[in-house]
């Protein structure tokens, strides 16, 4: 659960209107009403879409570019864990260059297949001095990045090849 207020709003509302109106195409653009009132005390974000309106490739890109980025920490947290090779490899090369590096799955999930799969990539993550937790009270099913606790990524897009392949 994320409750976001001020400016980035609007950037989501533009978002759903963007989506609306590629299905939509005959609905008014002046529909819609972006609400851009800045929030005391808020802080710098930004909307990244993902989906048939942006460019092929670009979540995993954008993915990848935030933990090469990774200076002292990164801190992962995702359900489902089936990443694509260069994926693996960025996170064990940001590992290996003395990132500290933890990734938090699900000690549970809802899929036997995932589970099994993400944890044969454990011996990878492990071996590079990846730190690995597993979720035990239920279904964790937060999809987040902190890259030196500087930089949050909050979304929904899962660390798996099916998710990078539908966008």
């Amino acid at each position: 659960m994320l409750r976001v207020e001020g400016p980035v709003v609007a950037q989501n509302q533009m978002l759903f209107a963007s989506d609306w109106l590629t299905e939509n195409p005959d609905t008014s653009p002046e529909s819609f009403y972006y609400n851009t009132k800045p929030q005391p005390d808020g802080f710098a974000a930004q909307v990244f879409a993902d989906g048939p309106t942006q460019r092929r490739g670009a979540t995993p890109q954008f993915l990848g570019a935030l933990i090469s980025q990774a200076q002292h920490t990164l801190i992962i947290s995702t359900p489902y864990f089936i990443p694509d090779y260069s994926l693996i490899n960025i996170l064990c090369a940001t590992a290996y260059r003395g990132v500290a590096v933890a990734m938090i799955f699900p000690k549970h999930n809802d899929s036997f297949v995932v589970a099994a799969t993400s944890r044969s990539y454990y011996w990878q993550l492990l071996e590079a001095g990846v730190k690995i937790y597993e979720y035990k009270p239920g279904l964790l099913h937060a999809k987040t990045l902190t890259v030196d606790g500087e930089l949050s990524l909050i979304g929904s897009t899962n660390l798996d090849l099916r998710s990078f392949d539908l966008i």
